[in-house]
């Protein structure tokens, strides 16, 4: 079995579980990462660029950026998913490289079919 993708380091682990804990309290302040330039914080902690940017690269995150000076990111159901099975990763990186939509469900990727393209077949 393998164990979680390098873009999933213990400071994201520890991140992703922070936004968590503050989203079930309803802490929407702490609930967040704050970015402005290279500088990223997480309620009074620094966080690493470079780990904000594995946790983009996860599709852990959302931005959820109001328009002001500061980019802000939150938790979304890829990263509470990854958050309970960090094996997880893995997969969410190899169904990012192969392109086309995909959804988690029961702590998996799940790909999404296109559906019938205009003449009716599926696009295969």
């Amino acid at each position: 079995m393998r164990g979680p993708h390098p873009f999933l380091t213990e400071a994201g682990l520890r991140a992703l579980r922070l936004l968590a804990e503050a989203e079930d309290r309803g802490d929407h302040e702490a609930g967040e990462i704050a970015c402005e330039g290279i500088q990223c914080w997480l309620g009074h902690a620094r966080v690493h660029r470079r780990t904000v940017a594995d946790l983009l690269r996860l599709a852990a995150l959302s931005e959820s950026t109001d328009g002001g000076a500061l980019q802000r990111f939150r938790i979304n159901g890829t990263g509470l998913a990854i958050l309970r099975r960090p094996e997880l990763s893995h997969e969410v990186v190899e169904a990012l490289a192969r392109g086309g939509a995909f959804t988690i469900r029961d702590d998996r990727v799940v790909p999404l079919d296109p559906g019938p393209g205009p003449s009716g077949r599926s696009p295969r």
